[in-house]
């Protein structure tokens, strides 16, 4: 059995796919406004959590909850929100080069930035969903520890080795102590 669950594979690789579409369409149009290199930094992010989970993935036994730790989970959330604002900013540039206040040599950067921003939005639910699947599974692995039976690591006995039966025989209070 895998210790990552085959939609979060399946995301971990859409993702990174989608990311690599966006280094393309990307790179056609980081000459039009300096702000568009917030896109190759979120890409570089998206890229170090993704080969970061695959190692864990790799390391880890089937039975280990270390993928659903809460710095990764936060981790995926600040990730979804800088592809958040790689979308408002791709849709912002895209609307001043249609309005005119930006200035670009050719049309090209109009289409791309479209196609830039709707990549955004993708790679957006793509990470907002892996990082509220994996709060969701996170409380279900603390559910399930907190109802799992936990017997003591001796057996049933206590520090000074007499087992619990010999120290309830023992009167609680030691003024009724025999003689």
């Amino acid at each position: 059995m895998s210790s990552l669950p085959d939609y979060v594979l399946a995301i971990l690789l859409a993702s990174t796919f989608v990311s690599s579409i966006i280094v393309i369409f990307g790179s056609m149009c980081l000459s039009v406004s300096l702000i568009l290199w917030a896109i190759p930094a979120s890409i570089f992010l998206t890229l170090v959590h993704h080969l970061t989970t695959f190692l864990i993935r790799g390391l880890q036994k089937s039975n280990m909850p270390r993928i659903y730790t809460l710095a990764s989970i936060i981790f995926t959330f600040v990730i979804a929100i800088l592809w958040l604002a790689c979308l408002a900013i791709s849709a912002t540039i895209m609307a001043l080069l249609f309005c005119g206040r930006v200035h670009a040599k050719d049309d090209q950067p109009k289409v791309v930035l479209g196609l830039l921003s709707g990549l955004c939005l993708l790679e957006v639910i793509l990470m907002a969903f892996l990082a509220i699947r994996g709060v969701r599974e996170r409380k279900q692995i603390q559910y399930t520890e907190k109802w799992t039976w936990r017997t003591p690591q001796g057996g049933f006995s206590q520090a000074n080795g007499e087992s619990l039966l010999t120290f309830a025989s023992k009167p609680i209070l030691p003024m009724f102590r025999k003689a």
